[in-house]
């Protein structure tokens, strides 16, 4: 790796743990992956697969813990600017919005992309 040099495999047992029936476990996780995903270099994201991350942003976004739902919109803002980093300025919505459509369920698309908005 070349960034953060932060190991795949803990990234893994935190993508579990942000499914976690305990709130404060999950909320706690949420924010070690956002932490880990902001030092990461793009590379580093691809790597371990941006979808995942779009995932688990997903799925927290509505959480009932707000650090759960703040890390939540932090990591899906890292995979935004991840995605939109070599694009045209008039293209980046586009580009996102297409991303979002092809990773997740049209529901799930609409509540990413109304958090980032180009």
């Amino acid at each position: 790796m070349v960034g953060s040099m932060t190991p795949l495999p803990l990234l893994q047992k935190l993508r579990v743990s942000v499914s976690h029936k305990n709130l404060r476990i999950r909320a706690k996780a949420a924010v070690s992956l956002y932490k880990c995903v902001s030092k990461m270099v793009n590379e580093e994201m691809e790597e371990f697969g941006m979808e995942k991350l779009i995932e688990v942003a997903t799925d927290l976004v509505n959480d009932r813990l707000p650090e759960a739902r703040d890390a939540a919109r932090s990591i899906a803002t890292s995979v935004y600017e991840a995605i939109i980093k070599d694009v045209e300025v008039e293209e980046k919505m586009e580009v996102w919005q297409s991303f979002c459509h092809s990773k997740l369920t049209p529901i799930n698309a609409i509540s990413i992309l109304k958090i980032v908005k180009a």
